[in-house]
């Protein structure tokens, strides 16, 4: 079965829920307000750090079908999951590039390729973010695409968050459950 495919329980866009985590560990919990659940394409182009009009204009031309947030809070940090999907994986790709070089082009972005998602690379940078505004943010993250999903797995606090190998960690937990899911191998 392709997770995908499936409709939410409002009818809005796909049931995007099973392909995210449902943990990340101890410590960290799921506030009970603030982004979570199925995005509007309004809201998912608000849901990263590339500019919202950009964003939207790309998921209007790029086949977008749904998107879902999970967000996790531990004091000052926060750990959120973006999972877009797409009609087709060379739209996901597309996404998923398309965030990386709007991730780079802030100036406070350092890259690297790390992990096991398809092309994934790993970002840190320090700025602004929109769930925390007016207070500088450290955040460490990586974008992927696979099959028709574009991911996001970020780590972001007002103290360094230092965990690169968690942000690599949760993404390729992610990636397992994605892979598992589409492949018949979890029950969404």
């Amino acid at each position: 079965m392709l997770a995908t495919a499936c409709q939410d329980a409002t009818g809005t866009g796909p049931g995007l829920a099973p392909l995210v985590l449902g943990s990340v560990g101890s410590g960290w919990a799921i506030p009970d307000k603030g982004p979570n659940g199925a995005l509007t394409k309004d809201q998912a182009a608000t849901a990263t750090p590339a500019d919202p009009t950009a964003v939207k204009q790309r998921l209007d031309t790029g086949r977008f079908s749904g998107a879902f947030e999970r967000v996790w809070r531990s004091g000052d940090q926060f750990v959120s999951i973006l999972v877009y999907s797409f009609a087709d994986a060379g739209s996901a790709a597309s996404f998923a590039t398309f965030e990386l070089r709007s991730i780079a082009a802030t100036g406070t972005a350092v890259m690297y390729t790390a992990g096991r998602g398809p092309g994934e690379r790993v970002f840190t940078f320090t700025g602004a973010t929109r769930a925390a505004v007016g207070t500088t943010q450290f955040c460490e993250g990586a974008w992927y695409a696979v099959e028709t999903n574009a991911v996001e797995v970020t780590h972001c606090g007002a103290s360094r968050p230092g965990y690169p190998n968690q942000v690599i960690d949760l993404a390729n937990q992610e990636l397992d459950l994605i892979t598992g899911i589409n492949a018949g191998s979890a029950t969404p």
